[in-house]
């Protein structure tokens, strides 16, 4: 897993393979920003919702985030459904079972192809890192899990251009 440490400043339109590179190369940078435009699907509570990629504006946010986290599944897989799913994990939490139905709910593509996000807007801790672990005890990459700590913002989602942010 990589902590990716926010740098000051938003940048727009980061897509999800962009952080994770960022991440990968230079260990963070700016907080990424989700611009207006479209519909909003919000995510409450321990609950889940697909965002599939597609050319009209939508986007998938969990909201609020205030002691919760944000986790975001997508695949680089060319044969797997172009969506990603937000989760709204409850402070944080992850509870067992759920990752293999975010999987499932966006067609069960190879582990390895996976992009995952966990993100917070509180400071890091040993119980949320303990959560974003559990990410890649799942079988996501080491280097394609991104925990975001202290986001700045109190949502935290995906829209249908594969762009994350608050």
């Amino acid at each position: 897993m990589i902590q990716y440490q926010l740098q000051g400043g938003i940048q727009r339109e980061m897509s999800i393979s962009s952080l994770v590179q960022r991440a990968q190369g230079q260990g963070g940078g700016p907080a990424p920003y989700l611009a207006g435009g479209g519909g909003t699907t919000m995510v409450g509570q321990g609950q889940q919702g697909i965002c599939n990629f597609a050319a009209a504006p939508h986007k998938v946010i969990a909201i609020p985030l205030i002691t919760c986290a944000s986790v975001i599944l997508a695949s680089t897989d060319p044969n797997a459904p172009a969506q990603a799913v937000v989760y709204h994990a409850t402070s944080g939490h992850i509870p067992g079972g759920v990752l293999a139905l975010l999987h499932a709910a966006i067609g069960a593509p190879p582990l390895a192809s996976i992009l995952a996000v966990y993100a917070t807007p509180k400071p890091w801790d040993n119980n949320y890192n303990a959560d974003a672990m559990k990410l890649q005890a799942f079988g996501v990459p080491a280097n394609q899990v991104v925990y975001i700590a202290q986001i700045p913002g109190s949502t935290f989602g995906i829209n249908s251009h594969g762009q994350v942010g608050c």
